[in-house]
């Protein structure tokens, strides 16, 4: 959760005369404007520092100018209690991020949620969903209090916020069972659809990306596989996807399906495009995860053509596992694909349990209740 604070403190303070400069500003802003607006709500510095979860000593240095808030969701926070208009909180957030105004607010906000999504993500999959979650939702307000949704007519912005919520709604696939996977992600998915019609409407013909992307995991994770080929088959035709983080996602979600959807032609075309993902990748983890899902699509057709597609892709977990940006869920889902095959060849529930155990532990640890679940299902029935 540091990401953000890391980001603001090497915003740009070059110069002493930069910072002497945005100080008296800001000490001028907060007596002209911050001040007036909190005794006009007739609130007290001990009121907003319950609010704000701060020392009433830290709201009065904020107050008065002297500090700067730590994070973007303070900040964020200050400008909604202290009911600033949009025009101020503008003036605020460069004030107290050293972003100048005439530096294009909007351009700074894309830039910004770029660099924090791809941080989410890693988050995610490292083993920390319920983080990731948080992360994103203080974005999503920040981004709400400093402009409203009529305002959002910049397909980059817009694009940036739909990669955001996609990433918010992989967090939930992975900690919540199926059953209740809508109560988390459908506000989600309609939130995307307002604004992938938003793009529309300011001339960005790809908008629909993230959302086809977003439903068709959605409709994945429930187990109709049908609409989520569907939705997979709309993503690959769009030239937007090549080379995009989640191209490998839609290509080893599309191997899956296809030995779901018992498609042999399917399975083999992708057997293809992922031979050629492997041999051109440099990244172990890539490697793994794409043969990972070749593996589970031929499970469902030819054990061992899975089995030993499992095993090249344990060789290469274990490289995987050395990096530092090591994604702990790759280990959890090979894991899973490997105990469902092994229960398909009749090895017996002992050892499909001590194989597992390792996994469930860090799938609990790290709350991939779905995963978890799913394991535990192979098991038992």
């Amino acid at each position: 959760m540091h990401n953000i604070k890391q980001i603001i403190n090497k915003m740009p303070y070059d110069l002493d005369a930069d910072r002497s400069f945005l100080f008296s500003a800001l000490y001028e802003f907060c007596e002209e404007i911050l001040l007036p607006k909190r005794k006009q709500q007739g609130l007290t510095q001990k009121d907003v520092s319950k609010k704000l979860d701060l020392n009433q000593s830290e709201i009065s240095r904020i107050e008065r100018g002297l500090v700067r808030p730590k994070d973007m969701a303070t900040i964020q926070a200050v400008c909604n209690l202290y009911d600033l208009t949009l025009a101020e909180k503008q003036k605020y957030f460069s004030l107290t991020t050293g972003i100048s105004q005439e530096k294009n607010l909007i351009d700074t906000m894309t830039s910004l949620l770029n660099e924090q999504t791809n941080f989410i993500a890693q988050l995610n999959r490292s083993g920390h969903p319920k983080t990731a979650i948080e992360h994103c939702k203080h974005l999503r307000n920040w981004v709400e209090s400093l402009i409203s949704f009529s305002e959002y007519n910049n397909k980059n912005l817009l694009g940036s916020i739909l990669h955001l919520l996609l990433e918010e709604s992989a967090a939930w696939w992975d900690i919540v069972p199926p059953k209740k996977l809508d109560l988390k992600t459908v506000p989600l998915l309609n939130k995307m659809s307002l604004l992938a019609n938003s793009l529309k409407k300011v001339g960005d013909g790809d908008s629909y990306l993230y959302i086809h992307i977003n439903k068709g995991f959605h409709e994945y994770v429930k187990g109709h596989y049908k609409n989520a080929q569907d939705y997979f088959n709309k993503v690959l035709e769009n030239p937007l996807i090549k080379n995009h983080p989640w191209e490998i996602e839609i290509i080893r979600a599309s191997a899956v399906i296809a030995g779901k959807l018992k498609d042999i032609s399917a399975l083999r075309t992708y057997e293809q495009i992922i031979e050629k993902q492997v041999s051109k990748s440099k990244n172990p983890a890539h490697k793994e995860y794409l043969l990972e899902g070749l593996g589970s699509g031929y499970s469902e057709i030819d054990n061992r053509k899975a089995l030993a597609l499992y095993n090249k892709a344990w060789e290469y977990m274990r490289q995987a596992s050395l990096q530092q940006e090591f994604l702990m869920i790759r280990k959890i889902q090979l894991t899973r694909s490997y105990v469902y095959l092994l229960k398909n060849l009749l090895v017996k529930r002992e050892a499909l349990k001590r194989i597992a155990e390792s996994a469930l532990n860090e799938a609990n640890k790290a709350g991939f209740v779905r995963h978890q679940k799913q394991i535990l299902d192979i098991i038992k029935n």
